[in-house]
């Protein structure tokens, strides 16, 4: 099973309207189920000025091990 873990947001001029719409579209990504550690960065700049945000996504992959006994 892969799952992320977590979520890092860069947003360029970060607003209090453009955190609502990241929260909500983090609720509606993870709906049901557990939402990953998150963390939002506000920036002046990315280094392509064309780009107004950039996500980092971590995912881990669960193993499943025998049991010993």
């Amino acid at each position: 099973k892969v799952e992320i873990v977590l979520l890092r947001f860069y947003v360029v001029d970060l607003s209090s309207e453009r955190m609502r719409q990241i929260s909500s579209l983090i609720d509606q990504m993870f709906e049901g189920s557990h939402h990953p550690a998150t963390t939002v960065v506000g920036i002046s700049k990315l280094a392509r000025a064309e780009l107004n945000i950039e996500i980092e996504a971590i995912f881990a992959r669960q193993e499943n091990h025998p049991k010993s006994e």
